[in-house]
Protein backbone atom coordinates (compact mmCIF):
# COMPACT_ATOMS: atom_id res chain seq x y z
CA UNK A 1 0.00 0.00 0.00
CA UNK A 2 1.57 3.52 -0.74
CA UNK A 3 2.41 5.68 2.10
CA UNK A 4 -0.15 7.89 3.29
CA UNK A 5 -3.10 6.45 1.19
CA UNK A 6 -5.86 4.79 3.44
CA UNK A 7 -6.65 1.24 3.30
CA UNK A 8 -9.97 0.13 2.23
CA UNK A 9 -9.74 -3.18 3.37
CA UNK A 10 -7.81 -4.70 7.32
CA UNK A 11 -6.77 -8.36 6.60
CA UNK A 12 -7.04 -9.23 10.67
CA UNK A 13 -5.33 -12.54 11.27
CA UNK A 14 -4.40 -14.42 14.84
CA UNK A 15 -1.34 -16.69 15.08
CA UNK A 16 -0.61 -19.00 17.72
CA UNK A 17 2.49 -21.26 16.92
CA UNK A 18 2.00 -20.83 12.67
CA UNK A 19 5.34 -21.02 11.77
CA UNK A 20 5.03 -24.18 9.35
CA UNK A 21 1.83 -22.08 7.57
CA UNK A 22 1.99 -18.24 7.86
CA UNK A 23 4.46 -18.04 5.06
CA UNK A 24 2.60 -18.99 2.49
CA UNK A 25 -0.55 -17.24 3.75
CA UNK A 26 1.39 -14.11 3.78
CA UNK A 27 2.39 -14.88 0.32
CA UNK A 28 -1.27 -15.51 -1.14
CA UNK A 29 -2.15 -12.02 0.45
CA UNK A 30 0.49 -10.15 -1.52
CA UNK A 31 -0.31 -11.79 -4.57
CA UNK A 32 -3.86 -10.78 -4.54
CA UNK A 33 -5.11 -9.06 -7.21
CA UNK A 34 -7.08 -6.24 -5.28
CA UNK A 35 -8.47 -3.10 -6.84
CA UNK A 36 -8.41 -1.26 -3.39
CA UNK A 37 -5.45 -0.20 -0.99
CA UNK A 38 -5.96 -3.13 1.68
CA UNK A 39 -3.61 -3.33 5.21
CA UNK A 40 -2.52 -6.37 7.29
CA UNK A 41 -2.46 -6.65 11.05
CA UNK A 42 -1.65 -9.83 12.53
CA UNK A 43 -1.79 -10.56 16.26
CA UNK A 44 0.53 -13.11 17.72
CA UNK A 45 -0.70 -15.14 20.82
CA UNK A 46 2.27 -15.67 22.57
CA UNK A 47 3.61 -18.17 20.16
CA UNK A 48 6.61 -20.56 21.11
CA UNK A 49 8.01 -21.05 17.82
CA UNK A 50 9.35 -18.81 15.85
CA UNK A 51 6.38 -17.21 14.52
CA UNK A 52 6.85 -13.70 15.72
CA UNK A 53 10.73 -13.58 13.88
CA UNK A 54 8.71 -14.68 10.73
CA UNK A 55 6.39 -12.09 10.44
CA UNK A 56 8.30 -9.47 11.29
CA UNK A 57 10.18 -9.84 7.98
CA UNK A 58 7.22 -9.08 6.40
CA UNK A 59 7.53 -4.94 7.00
CA UNK A 60 4.95 -4.00 5.74
CA UNK A 61 2.72 -5.68 8.01
CA UNK A 62 1.74 -4.41 11.46
CA UNK A 63 2.05 -6.72 14.58
CA UNK A 64 0.80 -6.97 17.75
CA UNK A 65 2.54 -9.21 20.19
CA UNK A 66 0.61 -10.00 23.35
CA UNK A 67 2.03 -11.83 26.30
CA UNK A 68 -0.08 -14.48 26.53
CA UNK A 69 -2.72 -16.72 24.48
CA UNK A 70 -5.93 -14.08 24.57
CA UNK A 71 -7.60 -16.52 22.87
CA UNK A 72 -8.93 -15.99 18.78
CA UNK A 73 -11.63 -13.63 20.09
CA UNK A 74 -10.34 -11.21 22.04
CA UNK A 75 -7.11 -11.10 19.57
CA UNK A 76 -9.23 -10.80 16.98
CA UNK A 77 -11.26 -7.78 18.35
CA UNK A 78 -7.61 -6.28 19.25
CA UNK A 79 -6.84 -5.68 15.62
CA UNK A 80 -10.17 -4.28 14.76
CA UNK A 81 -10.08 -1.82 16.94
CA UNK A 82 -6.67 -0.47 15.47
CA UNK A 83 -7.99 -1.39 11.84
CA UNK A 84 -8.35 1.80 9.61
CA UNK A 85 -10.47 -0.21 6.46
CA UNK A 86 -13.69 0.36 6.09
CA UNK A 87 -13.79 -3.20 5.43
CA UNK A 88 -11.86 -6.35 8.07
CA UNK A 89 -11.46 -9.71 6.39
CA UNK A 90 -10.97 -12.05 8.74
CA UNK A 91 -8.66 -14.73 7.73
CA UNK A 92 -7.14 -17.88 9.68
CA UNK A 93 -3.51 -18.26 9.89
CA UNK A 94 -3.39 -21.77 8.04
CA UNK A 95 -5.25 -20.58 4.74
CA UNK A 96 -4.21 -19.79 1.37
CA UNK A 97 -5.92 -17.45 -1.04
CA UNK A 98 -6.74 -18.05 -4.65
CA UNK A 99 -5.23 -14.45 -6.22
CA UNK A 100 -8.77 -12.94 -6.82
CA UNK A 101 -10.44 -14.21 -4.08
CA UNK A 102 -10.61 -10.80 -2.26
CA UNK A 103 -11.30 -8.62 -5.02
CA UNK A 104 -14.64 -11.26 -5.39
CA UNK A 105 -15.95 -10.50 -2.15
CA UNK A 106 -15.27 -6.90 -2.09
CA UNK A 107 -17.03 -6.96 -5.11
CA UNK A 108 -19.76 -8.93 -4.36
CA UNK A 109 -20.80 -7.61 -0.62
CA UNK A 110 -20.80 -4.11 -2.27
CA UNK A 111 -23.00 -5.17 -4.88
CA UNK A 112 -25.57 -7.44 -3.22
CA UNK A 113 -28.36 -5.84 -0.93
CA UNK A 114 -28.42 -6.15 3.03
CA UNK A 115 -25.54 -8.13 3.64
CA UNK A 116 -23.80 -8.52 6.75
CA UNK A 117 -20.90 -10.94 6.15
CA UNK A 118 -19.74 -12.82 2.82
CA UNK A 119 -17.32 -15.60 3.12
CA UNK A 120 -15.16 -17.49 0.23
CA UNK A 121 -15.60 -21.60 -0.77
CA UNK A 122 -13.10 -23.15 1.69
CA UNK A 123 -10.90 -26.32 -0.07
CA UNK A 124 -9.45 -28.87 1.81
CA UNK A 125 -5.70 -28.87 0.90
CA UNK A 126 -6.36 -31.91 -1.74
CA UNK A 127 -8.91 -28.67 -3.00
CA UNK A 128 -11.92 -30.37 -2.15
CA UNK A 129 -14.85 -28.79 -0.69
CA UNK A 130 -14.52 -28.28 2.77
CA UNK A 131 -17.69 -28.02 5.04
CA UNK A 132 -18.70 -29.11 8.03
CA UNK A 133 -22.13 -31.53 8.67
CA UNK A 134 -23.78 -33.83 6.69
CA UNK A 135 -24.29 -34.18 3.51
CA UNK A 136 -27.72 -32.39 2.97
CA UNK A 137 -25.73 -29.59 4.86
CA UNK A 138 -22.98 -29.56 2.14
CA UNK A 139 -25.88 -29.21 -0.77
CA UNK A 140 -26.47 -25.62 0.30
CA UNK A 141 -22.91 -24.98 -0.61
CA UNK A 142 -23.05 -26.87 -4.09
CA UNK A 143 -23.61 -23.89 -6.24
CA UNK A 144 -21.66 -21.63 -8.97
CA UNK A 145 -23.40 -18.32 -7.55
CA UNK A 146 -23.49 -16.14 -4.77
CA UNK A 147 -26.16 -17.98 -2.33
CA UNK A 148 -27.96 -16.83 1.22
CA UNK A 149 -26.85 -19.66 4.24
CA UNK A 150 -27.20 -19.46 7.20
CA UNK A 151 -23.78 -20.30 8.48
CA UNK A 152 -20.44 -18.70 7.69
CA UNK A 153 -17.10 -19.93 9.00
CA UNK A 154 -14.68 -17.12 10.58
CA UNK A 155 -11.70 -18.35 9.20
CA UNK A 156 -12.38 -16.33 5.83
CA UNK A 157 -14.87 -13.65 5.64
CA UNK A 158 -15.46 -9.95 5.21
CA UNK A 159 -17.33 -7.70 6.72
CA UNK A 160 -17.54 -3.89 7.16
CA UNK A 161 -16.05 -2.94 10.02
CA UNK A 162 -18.53 -0.27 11.19
CA UNK A 163 -21.27 -3.40 11.16
CA UNK A 164 -19.25 -5.48 13.10
CA UNK A 165 -18.58 -3.24 15.45
CA UNK A 166 -22.30 -2.42 15.79
CA UNK A 167 -23.36 -5.65 16.70
CA UNK A 168 -20.63 -6.16 18.99
CA UNK A 169 -17.69 -7.60 17.69
CA UNK A 170 -16.91 -11.65 18.39
CA UNK A 171 -18.09 -12.28 21.95
CA UNK A 172 -15.17 -12.90 24.01
CA UNK A 173 -16.85 -15.35 26.30
CA UNK A 174 -15.89 -17.18 23.35
CA UNK A 175 -12.09 -18.53 23.73
CA UNK A 176 -12.06 -20.21 20.25
CA UNK A 177 -14.19 -22.26 18.56
CA UNK A 178 -18.13 -21.63 18.55
CA UNK A 179 -17.57 -18.11 17.96
CA UNK A 180 -18.56 -18.14 14.38
CA UNK A 181 -21.71 -20.08 14.79
CA UNK A 182 -22.52 -16.99 17.59
CA UNK A 183 -21.14 -14.61 15.20
CA UNK A 184 -23.80 -15.70 12.17
CA UNK A 185 -26.85 -16.13 14.34
CA UNK A 186 -26.39 -12.19 15.65
CA UNK A 187 -26.02 -11.22 12.26
CA UNK A 188 -28.95 -13.02 11.04
CA UNK A 189 -30.74 -11.39 13.85
CA UNK A 190 -29.87 -7.83 13.23
CA UNK A 191 -31.49 -8.38 9.52
CA UNK A 192 -28.76 -9.26 7.66
CA UNK A 193 -27.73 -11.32 5.36
CA UNK A 194 -24.80 -14.34 5.06
CA UNK A 195 -23.76 -14.46 1.74
CA UNK A 196 -21.50 -17.38 0.43
CA UNK A 197 -19.60 -16.81 -2.73
CA UNK A 198 -18.34 -19.86 -4.52
CA UNK A 199 -16.20 -17.77 -7.18
CA UNK A 200 -13.68 -16.61 -4.24
CA UNK A 201 -11.78 -19.64 -3.17
CA UNK A 202 -9.42 -19.65 -0.11
CA UNK A 203 -7.38 -23.31 0.83
CA UNK A 204 -7.93 -24.20 4.46
CA UNK A 205 -5.51 -26.96 6.42
CA UNK A 206 -7.15 -26.59 9.17
CA UNK A 207 -7.07 -27.31 13.19
CA UNK A 208 -3.15 -25.62 13.34
CA UNK A 209 -3.85 -23.68 16.51
CA UNK A 210 -5.32 -26.37 18.34
CA UNK A 211 -3.11 -29.60 17.84
CA UNK A 212 -0.60 -28.61 19.98
CA UNK A 213 -3.08 -28.27 22.62
CA UNK A 214 -5.78 -31.08 22.51
CA UNK A 215 -6.96 -31.08 25.59
CA UNK A 216 -7.11 -27.41 25.88
CA UNK A 217 -9.29 -27.51 22.62
CA UNK A 218 -11.88 -29.98 23.69
CA UNK A 219 -12.48 -28.00 26.88
CA UNK A 220 -12.74 -24.66 25.23
CA UNK A 221 -14.84 -26.71 22.61
CA UNK A 222 -17.64 -27.88 25.31
CA UNK A 223 -17.85 -25.02 27.20
CA UNK A 224 -18.14 -22.67 23.86
CA UNK A 225 -21.65 -24.98 22.80
CA UNK A 226 -22.45 -24.53 26.48
CA UNK A 227 -22.33 -20.82 26.36
CA UNK A 228 -23.60 -20.71 22.90
CA UNK A 229 -27.16 -22.79 23.94
CA UNK A 230 -27.32 -20.63 26.91
CA UNK A 231 -27.05 -17.74 24.49
CA UNK A 232 -28.72 -18.66 21.61
CA UNK A 233 -31.66 -21.37 22.49
CA UNK A 234 -34.77 -22.26 24.52
CA UNK A 235 -34.54 -22.80 28.00
CA UNK A 236 -35.25 -26.42 27.61
CA UNK A 237 -33.11 -27.09 25.04
CA UNK A 238 -30.32 -25.90 27.08
CA UNK A 239 -31.00 -27.66 30.58
CA UNK A 240 -31.30 -31.01 28.84
CA UNK A 241 -27.85 -30.07 27.07
CA UNK A 242 -26.34 -29.09 30.16
CA UNK A 243 -27.57 -31.96 32.29
CA UNK A 244 -26.45 -34.35 29.24
CA UNK A 245 -23.12 -32.97 29.23
CA UNK A 246 -22.49 -32.98 33.09
CA UNK A 247 -23.22 -36.18 33.13
CA UNK A 248 -21.28 -37.08 30.59
CA UNK A 249 -18.18 -35.42 32.07
CA UNK A 250 -18.85 -37.32 35.52
CA UNK A 251 -18.50 -40.38 33.56
CA UNK A 252 -15.09 -39.13 31.89
CA UNK A 253 -14.04 -37.61 35.14
CA UNK A 254 -14.33 -40.95 36.97
CA UNK A 255 -12.69 -43.22 34.12
CA UNK A 256 -9.50 -40.61 33.78
CA UNK A 257 -9.18 -40.70 37.61
CA UNK A 258 -9.16 -44.27 38.01
CA UNK A 259 -6.70 -44.37 34.38
CA UNK A 260 -4.47 -41.28 35.99
CA UNK A 261 -3.81 -43.63 39.08
CA UNK A 262 -2.41 -46.39 36.42
CA UNK A 263 -0.33 -43.71 34.19
CA UNK A 264 -0.03 -39.67 35.22
CA UNK A 265 -0.63 -38.77 31.45
CA UNK A 266 -4.31 -38.87 31.94
CA UNK A 267 -3.86 -36.10 34.95
CA UNK A 268 -4.88 -33.19 32.21
CA UNK A 269 -8.08 -34.81 30.82
CA UNK A 270 -8.77 -35.64 34.44
CA UNK A 271 -8.35 -31.70 34.95
CA UNK A 272 -10.09 -31.00 32.06
CA UNK A 273 -13.20 -32.36 31.99
CA UNK A 274 -13.19 -31.20 35.67
CA UNK A 275 -13.17 -27.52 34.20
CA UNK A 276 -15.91 -28.30 31.85
CA UNK A 277 -18.01 -29.50 34.81
CA UNK A 278 -17.23 -26.36 37.28
CA UNK A 279 -18.28 -24.41 34.42
CA UNK A 280 -21.48 -26.50 33.45
CA UNK A 281 -22.40 -25.45 37.61
CA UNK A 282 -21.64 -21.68 36.74
CA UNK A 283 -24.14 -19.65 39.16
CA UNK A 284 -25.69 -18.07 36.17
CA UNK A 285 -26.23 -21.34 34.11
CA UNK A 286 -28.04 -22.89 37.33
CA UNK A 287 -30.36 -19.47 37.90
Amino acid sequence: MPPNEKPEISFIIVNYNGEAFIQQCFNSILSQKISVPYEVIVVDNNSSDNSVELIKTFSSFKILVNKENLGFTKANNQAVKIAQGNYIFLLNNDTVLYENALEVLYQSIRSIDNVGAIAPKLLNEDLSLQVAGSFFGRIQYMTKNPKKVGFLSCCAMLIRKDYFIKIGMFDEAFFFYNDDIDLSKRILKSGKLLIYEPNSKVIHFGGLSTKFRKIESVVAGYKGGLYLCFKHYPLFVFWVYRCLLCLDCIIRISIYYLLNLINKKYNKHFKGFSEILKFCMKEKFIK
